[in-house]
């Protein structure tokens, strides 16, 4: 991950980068904690940063290329401002593993398996009352409305392939000004190829192309 954030700083459309996570989580004893909920929807606090809204991009790979998504339109829904661009990489859209890709490219994608999904995902929504399908978590089913310029990209092997295409289309459905880019042979989250494959690289200069261009915009 380290030459990955590397890779993005020395792009020249980068002044910072900054990695931030949040979890709400409870203490379970013996030190263990359990996190209840990613916190996505504090505001961003450009004052204290010295940064617009808009001059800030929502970027994430895997799911975090979905949470990426997803804190804008948690901003939406409270009136806030959003970032001015999201880049999504390898998103995860659709919990409910319906997709074909899920099964056509398992023999392809070499991280990730149906079975593998089925385990991160109970890891993640922890409660096996929370509808898989509910817009909250599954971005298929959200309503895009307002989305900053948003670039999805993918990896054509991976087991989520059709979940980025999907994403791309429901962008196009809600008028989100976008684009959409399939890896070739692509693996899930590619982007880890970052400073060894030179497909990578020039993904991540067409990444820094399109946030110059939407950034401030």
């Amino acid at each position: 991950m380290r030459r990955v954030v590397a890779q993005f700083a020395s792009v020249d459309w980068c002044q910072r980068v900054r990695l931030t996570r949040s979890a709400s989580c409870e203490k379970q004893g013996r030190g263990r904690s359990r996190c209840r909920a990613l916190v996505l929807d504090d505001p961003i606090r450009s004052e204290s940063q010295g940064y617009e809204p808009k001059n800030i991009g929502s970027t994430g790979h895997s799911i975090g290329g979905t949470l990426a998504v997803m804190l804008p339109l948690r901003l939406l829904a409270k009136g806030e401002a959003t970032p001015g661009a999201i880049v999504s990489v390898s998103p995860w859209t659709d919990l409910t593993l319906q997709n074909a890709s899920v099964g056509e490219n398992e023999k392809t994608d070499k991280m990730l398996s149906r079975g593998t999904l089925e385990l991160f995902r109970a890891a993640w929504l922890q409660d096996p009352a929370v509808d898989v399908a509910d817009p909250q978590v599954s971005l298929v089913n959200a309503d895009l409305t307002g989305l900053p310029p948003t670039v999805v990209y993918y990896g054509e092997y991976e087991t989520l392939a059709d979940d980025g295409a999907r994403l791309g289309r429901l962008l196009a459905d809600f008028k989100v000004t976008s684009e959409v880019h399939p890896m070739p042979e692509g693996q899930h989250s590619f982007i880890l190829g970052a400073g060894r494959v030179p497909e990578v690289d020039q993904s991540i200069r067409q990444m820094g192309q399109w946030l110059r261009r939407h950034l401030g915009a």
